[in-house]
């Protein structure tokens, strides 16, 4: 059981660091028994890369049908307390990242209300702060692009795939086209300012230069409604997260970017301080806001 917990977090995680800090282990223990798993299963399980631990096609087939039996397993031995979302009362705070906020908070409201009626759900913006405020309780659970930069003292767990794209106006010259292929040579760019993560960097501007052209950023604002009319009115594109690029199709076209270009990691993590892990409520929120997550992709 104890190998099993091991390849569990490794599945999720993908590096024996991470694996180490979730399971309370050093590095070498990881490390010995991802030997003895690829004794037991004969594969390698895993095969080293520049971004982690990449699964071979024996943990992929693991992950589907092993995965759900050990998430199981876990669960009955652990101590159940009597539990119920509909007596729950007062107030859920989540931190999101506003891409991300933009394009599921609402579904999430949703499916938790239906389950927990009494409660009041808070999304805030994930600021500098944040670690703090989970850390001390008086932030319930994060949401942020993954892997992040935090103390051990908080668990975060991949649970969706995210990806930027660029949104123009309907008739722009490139609606529907690829970026590099008759783009111009600059291109003027409306940003979503997102507290704590592109306030003092733009992204859009490394990666209009990884594929040789020239980011210009003209717009700025922390106002999602004028960012989507100002590119509506003009040739300004928006770099934007796929998620919410869905809430907007109906408004905005796509251009395509290239796989070449230097874009953020669109990896999605849950994050839920350590001490509260193994709490039920905590669990039925980490569950909540993977299930909404879904819901949303789907």
């Amino acid at each position: 059981m104890n190998l099993l917990l091991v390849l569990k977090v490794l599945l999720e995680e993908c590096n024996t660091r991470r694996a180490a800090e979730i399971l309370n282990l050093s590095q070498p223990a990881i490390s010995r028994a991802l030997g003895r798993l690829r004794e037991n299963f004969n594969d390698e399980l895993f095969v080293r890369s520049r971004y982690g631990l990449t699964p071979t096609a024996k943990a992929i087939e693991l992950k589907v049908g092993l995965l759900p039996a050990i998430e199981s397993l876990e669960h009955a031995l652990s101590p159940q307390d009597s539990f119920s979302p509909n007596q729950l009362e007062g107030t859920i705070t989540v931190a999101m990242n506003g891409f991300i906020a933009n394009a599921y908070s609402a579904t999430l409201c949703k499916q938790m209300l239906e389950q927990a009626p009494n409660v009041q759900l808070n999304v805030v913006s994930w600021d500098n702060q944040t670690s703090d405020k989970l850390l001390s309780g008086e932030i319930d659970a994060g949401v942020n692009y993954y892997p992040l930069e935090l103390t051990k003292q908080l668990y975060q767990k991949k649970i969706a795939n995210d990806r930027f794209v660029l949104l123009c106006r309907k008739n722009h010259p490139l609606a529907g086209k690829q970026l590099d292929s008759v783009a111009p040579q600059s291109v003027d760019i409306a940003s979503l300012v997102i507290p704590d993560w592109n306030e003092k960097q733009a992204f859009a501007i490394r990666a209009f230069e990884s594929v040789g052209l020239v980011g210009q950023i003209k717009f700025r604002s922390s106002y999602l409604h004028s960012i989507v009319e100002m590119v509506e009115q003009s040739d300004l594109v928006f770099p934007c997260s796929e998620l919410l690029s869905h809430r907007l199709s109906n408004r905005l076209s796509t251009i395509e970017v290239p796989c070449t270009a230097d874009i953020p990691t669109g990896d999605l993590a849950v994050v839920i301080s350590r001490r509260l892990y193994r709490s039920p409520k905590y669990n039925w929120l980490r569950e909540q806001v993977e299930a909404s997550f879904k819901q949303t992709i789907k």
